[in-house]
């Protein structure tokens, strides 16, 4: 290195204060460097003072006429602008600012984006000293979890990277969208089973609310998954639900309407019915007791009515109808007005049978019979009737019934 004037080299530089030199520098390369860019290290000292302060200067060197020329460096100036935070479902607005700050032309520049909720890669180009803006919309996955990301831009031309990169941070907003997807509707014989799903086209969990009317007798009547909650408001009463539902996954209802254990139920009440018409006594053998007279402040008389009702339509050949005294009681009158005397009496240990036969008993015929009796004894307290009974042919064939025991009070 020399210097221009040559003094300035060998006995250095005299500045005035409050003034300034301008000093030329010759440089020789002591061996062949190749053509391009350099950053030289000037070191400065104060003789005076003994202050060093160091100045980078960047010297180019030119090809010769015979040497193929090289080209700048690349260095490009470079800013990023994208919005912080962002719906999924919508695009990302990006605004790239580039500028060459030399005469290079980079004629394949690759800017790439790099982050968890998308990465994206464009190819420009630059021409020397040029400014340019790149404006791009990018797409992310709408269902793209809600977190803060970091985006990372690189800038690479010719497999070398133009630093610095820059990062950015993105936070991707949660949202939820719950729809009704299906309704459906199966029936059975009697039962009818009705199927509600809600899918969550959102990045977050939610819950769905959900409400059906109902009443007593349709929620008796109905069987749901999951189990609903009963509320009542102005407008009556709902079973309600409150389904969390995961992103972009569905939960469903199920309700089940089954009519066939009142059926069944409606079912064996009518076979009941009818074979009680069919299985009961043709014959009804009913019996009374009334008091009419006390002594000593207990029942001493009792009048015994029977009652027996033919409740078909067909006549039966013969009837026997039989009733027990007790052995307390003895037989006063055998026989009111209107009735029909008893064909005989038998004397039992137990008390004394009366029995009263008949030729015929006509459809829908009714008979009455009755006696009275007294009670050897006052009665007090309860005392029991024996059940009277009845014994009938129909085309020669016997059948029997009994009536209904009857308590008596003192």
């Amino acid at each position: 290195m020399q210097s221009k004037p040559l003094y300035h080299y060998y006995g250095g530089v005299d500045i005035k204060a409050k003034s300034s030199e301008t000093v030329t520098l010759l440089i020789n390369p002591i061996q062949y460097i190749p053509s391009g860019q350099y950053k030289v290290e000037i070191d400065i000292d104060s003789i005076n003072t003994g202050v060093s302060t160091k100045e980078f200067l960047i010297v180019e060197i030119k090809p010769s006429e015979n040497t193929p020329q090289r080209e700048y460096m690349a260095s490009v100036g470079k800013t990023v602008e994208m919005p912080s935070k962002i719906d999924p479902r919508n695009n990302i607005p990006v605004r790239i600012k580039l500028q060459n700050r030399n005469p290079k032309n980079i004629t394949e520049l690759k800017i790439s984006a790099i982050g968890n909720s998308f990465q994206k890669d464009i190819i420009t180009k630059l021409e020397p000293l040029a400014q340019k803006t790149i404006e791009l919309n990018i797409s992310i996955n709408p269902v793209t979890i809600p977190q803060k990301d970091t985006i990372t831009w690189t800038f690479e031309t010719e497999n070398k990277n133009i630093d610095p990169e820059i990062r950015q941070t993105l936070e991707i907003l949660a949202y939820s969208d719950i729809r009704s997807d299906d309704q459906s509707v199966k029936n059975e014989f009697l039962k009818t089973t009705e199927t509600i799903t809600f899918f969550n086209n959102g990045n977050t969990r939610d819950t769905k609310h959900f409400e059906l009317k109902s009443n007593f007798l349709t929620r008796m009547l109905a069987k749901t998954e999951p189990k609903a909650t009963i509320i009542s408001s102005e407008g009556g009463e709902f079973s309600s639900w409150d389904i969390p539902i995961e992103p972009q996954a569905q939960a469903s209802i199920t309700i089940t309407r089954s009519y066939r254990v009142p059926f069944i139920i409606f079912i064996a009440i009518v076979i009941g019915i009818v074979l009680y018409y069919i299985l009961r006594s043709p014959i009804k053998l009913r019996k009374e007791v009334a008091v009419i007279g006390f002594e000593e402040g207990g029942i001493s008389d009792l009048k015994v009515i029977l009652h027996v009702k033919n409740r078909t339509s067909r006549n039966f050949d013969k009837v026997i109808i039989a009733d027990k005294v007790p052995s307390i009681a003895r037989i006063v009158k055998a026989s009111e007005v209107g009735s029909l005397t008893p064909t005989k009496t038998v004397q039992t240990k137990d008390g004394v049978i009366i029995k009263w036969e008949f030729e015929g008993l006509e459809k829908h015929e009714e008979r009455v019979f009755s006696y009275t009796i007294k009670s050897k004894l006052s009665i007090l307290g309860k005392m029991h009737m024996p059940p009277a009974s009845a014994k009938f042919y129909y085309s020669n064939k016997e059948r029997k019934t009994r009536s209904n025991i009857v308590a008596v009070n003192a």
